[in-house]
């Protein structure tokens, strides 16, 4: 699991997060994270982006990623398909309002 903030700026991950995509830790930038996915899941990660960002409206799919998984019996190289959800939070302090979303990856083997 991720969290980004209201530009896309990636601000915590798991490591297992970190391991699995291969996103460098110490790396991020607005939209950091959409580099993640193939090529040809672009246009469906900017649809879902402009849906949280901009609707508040939740998502979810099944994307591609960029870093292979190998099978841990044959080393034989396979395609990452991941379940990605997506959801906002807003939570109130005393002094600020902090939005940020977060994407779940759930591997699918």
């Amino acid at each position: 699991m991720f969290s980004i903030d209201p530009n896309g700026l990636l601000l915590e991950a798991n490591d297992r997060w970190f391991e699995m995509t291969g996103h460098p830790p110490n790396s991020a930038y607005n939209l950091s994270w959409m580099e993640l996915f193939i090529d040809s899941n672009r246009g469906c990660m900017e649809e879902a982006w402009r849906r949280l960002s901009h609707d508040g409206m939740h998502w979810s799919g099944e994307l591609q990623l960029k870093k292979p998984w190998y099978d841990p019996h044959t080393g034989e190289e396979v395609a990452n398909w991941v379940l990605a959800v997506s959801h906002f939070q807003i939570l109130f302090c005393s002094h600020c309002i902090h939005l940020f979303f977060a994407l779940e990856l759930v591997l699918m083997r």
